[in-house]
Formats: structure tokens, sequence, C-alpha cells
């Protein structure tokens, strides 16, 4: 039996990248969950990552959403509805494309979301 080399993709996409973005929050202490789905009957949600750091004085829950590829306000729209419906002061977007880089904060801040332009 030969030794097998594993390796990584150099910019991860679909799962992979979801996968990527939850170990850099699991590796800096935050508990984790993935894929949430709310059914009543229908879709309700359907939640990228679930981030949770127990710091020493109190629980900062985030929402987290990834995009590898196309998106657009709507989706934008979509996790500011979730972070409403939840109750969740923070949201973050993480996408690997933007058009115009330079303004992607200033576009997402009033939405009350933390964005990474990958």
């Amino acid at each position: 039996m030969g030794n097998k080399v594993v390796t990584l993709p150099e910019s991860p996409k679909g799962e992979e990248l979801e996968d990527y973005i939850a170990a850099l929050f699991q590796a800096s202490g935050h508990f984790v969950e993935k894929q949430i789905i709310e059914r009543d009957p229908a879709d309700i949600l359907e939640l990228d990552i679930f981030a949770t750091d127990y710091g020493p004085d109190e629980a900062v829950r985030r929402l987290v959403e990834v995009k590898g590829g196309k998106w657009g306000f709507t989706d934008l729209f979509k996790v500011v509805g979730w972070m409403q419906y939840l109750g969740l002061e923070r949201g973050a977007f993480f996408m690997t494309q933007w058009d115009d880089r330079e303004s992607a904060t200033r576009k997402l801040k009033p939405l009350g979301l933390g964005s990474v332009v990958k």
C-alpha cells in the first residue's frame, strides 16, 4: 500500500469553501453549526454557517453566508431578513467575487453585515 498525498485546492468552491470558512471560525474558538435548514412546512431559511463565540461576558452569535460565485443584492437582503427573523445583530458575507471591492464595506455596513472578499 503506497502513500497517498492529499492536497487542498488553492481556491475552494461550493461546500469546500463553506467548510474552509467554518474551519476558520472553529480555529478562532467559535462553536460552529453548518447547513441549518428550517421548514414550516416550506423552506424558510437555509443557513451556511452559524457561529457562536462564547466569550467571558456574553455569547456572540453570528450568521455567516458564503458565496463563491454569482450573487446579487437579493442575497444580501435575504441574509438581513434571516438576521431579523432570528433576532441577530451580527452577520457576515464571505465572497470570492466582487467587481468593485472598494465599495464592499460601504454597501454592506448599513445592512449590518461585515464582509470578507477573497
